[in-house]
């Protein structure tokens, strides 16, 4: 005779109620058997579930809880069948699944996907997805069912299965938790998932996860950290690194360790001429591009100017009336093309004063002045290596200890040409200075003139190869006469009057020369 004993059962006194742990009842064919547990039987009269029996009558024996029983099964005509349900029952109580051949496999998501009704109860699903164990889904009809672990013929064994292969090793030390070595050329490209064009493997999305297809942009975003529109990505001492975009108008350039690279602030290239404002009214704060916006110093102006790339273009410094102390002296120092005009509002209104010097030009400068009147404590105006100086409109020079006017170390000033006027409005040694290569022309119909009675060591003076000619210029000094000696020439200084004579310059006495490089005394007359 056939038996079932798979499992146990609870079993209470005076109820009909049989409760099984661990059962398949409802595959096993147990209806119409005889249930026995502890020396009593009972003719079951119901199989209501896998794990619920009803007895013909309440239980007489005592109340137990994992008992042990057996349930004879009394239809021996149906042996076979009672024998191939048994097995099948044990099979689906202990979840062995490997072996069944699945109705089909793949991801979740693809068995989702799947449309099934009451009439493919039973199907079997095999999940096999990368990195996922492997574990098998049942369709009850209306739901699926699971996941069943595959595993060995015990229950809750591990995967036994798994066999060692080309770069794999299995460690079944704990059967439980099989160890699955891969060394690290096992896996092949032709192995790895499709990769779509263009992109790598990687993961952007927070968290840990599956790896995922990374755009080039998005490897490097990981790279960079916090990238931003601008950013540039540079190598490191030991890392790619993220160089943050600079401000508007910088320029990248290599720093001093030649390591890496920095930003730096770049000159701006002017595309037209450009004019900067100065009032007493103002600030250096201020942009400067319009008398409402005016800088407060003559000297901001200029520094601001000088900061560009001024191309084929020129800047513009309209100075309004009012005096503007500079400091020490106004500082215009060249840089290769800078192209600048100091313009004041009149002589008469518009002062620029210095404690040593009124205005310092060197170096490669191109500089008009126009309707200022310079001071400065030692030097009105001193052009110096290599600076360019054109004085055009109406210029005053106030009192200066030194000179009024100096020129030295291959400099070069010029006041030519009809309306072009220099008014000697301070006493100084002297009026003009000219040496070390220096050169000044005042000539065709420019003219000196006094604003009062002055007095000079010298009117002009050339020394040590300066060149001074006057070719052409004209002197009034209707408004005051001039002390002094008309010139001093010494050490192959040259002052050219054009033909003039020696008593063409103004003075109270003659002039004098030494050391003459040309004749008579480095005067031509």
């Amino acid at each position: 005779m056939s038996t079932y004993n798979t499992g146990t059962v609870t079993v209470t006194n005076g109820s009909a109620v049989v409760t099984g742990s661990g059962t398949a009842w409802a595959v096993a064919l147990v209806a119409g058997g005889m249930f026995s547990s502890a020396g009593l039987a009972v003719p079951i009269a119901s199989v209501d579930s896998n794990t619920q029996i009803t007895l013909d009558y309440p239980w007489p024996g005592t109340t137990a809880s994992g008992a042990a029983y057996s349930i004879a099964l009394e239809n021996a005509a149906a042996a076979d069948v009672v024998s191939l349900q048994t097995t099948l029952s044990r099979v689906l109580v202990t979840l062995s699944l490997a072996g069944i051949h699945p109705d089909a496999s793949g991801t979740i998501a693809e068995r989702n996907a799947l449309s099934l009704a009451m009439a493919d109860k039973g199907y079997l699903f095999l999940h096999a997805e990368i990195g996922v164990a492997f574990a098998f889904y049942r369709w009850n009809g209306t739901a699926w069912e699971g996941p069943f672990a595959v595993a060995n013929a015990v229950a809750t064994g591990g995967v036994s299965s798994l066999v060692a292969g080309d770069g794999v090793t299995v460690d079944n030390t704990n059967p439980a938790i099989p160890v699955v070595s891969i060394a690290n050329d096992a896996v092949t490209n032709a192995k790895l998932a499709n990769v779509a064009t263009a992109t790598i493997k990687g993961r952007a999305t927070a968290s840990t996860g599956d790896p995922e297809d990374l755009t080039i942009t998005q490897a490097i975003d990981l790279i960079t950290g916090t990238p931003a529109a601008g950013d540039i990505l540079y190598r490191g001492a030991s890392a790619w690194q993220r160089l943050a975009k600079g401000t508007a108008l910088q320029m990248l350039r290599q720093n001093t360790a030649l390591t890496a690279p920095e930003w730096a602030t770049a000159r701006e290239v002017l595309t037209a001429n450009r004019t900067y404002y100065v009032r007493t009214t103002g600030s250096d704060s201020n942009t400067g591009l319009s008398s409402g916006a005016a800088f407060l110093t003559v000297q901001k102006a200029v520094n601001v100017a000088l900061s560009l790339d001024m191309s084929i273009y020129a800047v513009t410094i309209d100075i309004g009336a009012g005096t503007f102390a500079e400091g020490s002296f106004l500082s215009i120092q060249g840089n290769g093309n800078a192209r600048i005009t100091l313009q004041g509002a009149s002589y008469t209104t518009t002062t620029i004063s210095g404690s040593t010097y009124g205005v310092l030009a060197t170096g490669s400068l191109s500089l008009t002045i126009l309707n200022l009147n310079i001071t400065g404590s030692a030097v009105g105006l001193w052009a110096r290596y290599g600076a360019q100086v054109f004085l055009a409109g109406n210029m005053a020079f106030g009192a200066a200890s030194a000179r009024l006017i100096g020129c030295d170390n291959s400099a070069y000033i010029e006041c030519v040409g009809s309306g072009n006027n220099i008014y000697l409005a301070g006493n100084s040694t002297y009026a003009i200075f000219v040496g070390s290569l220096g050169h000044v022309l005042v000539g065709s119909s420019a003219k000196m003139l006094t604003t009062a009675a002055r007095t000079f060591t010298a009117t002009v003076s050339a020394t040590n190869g300066g060149v001074l000619e006057m070719q052409g210029a004209t002197f009034d000094v209707t408004a005051g006469a001039i002390t002094g000696s008309r010139y001093a020439a010494a050490n192959d200084g040259v002052i050219n009057t054009g033909g003039g004579g020696a008593s063409f310059i103004p003075g109270s006495t003659a002039g004098t020369g030494t050391n003459p490089g040309v004749t008579p005394y480095g005067l031509y007359v």
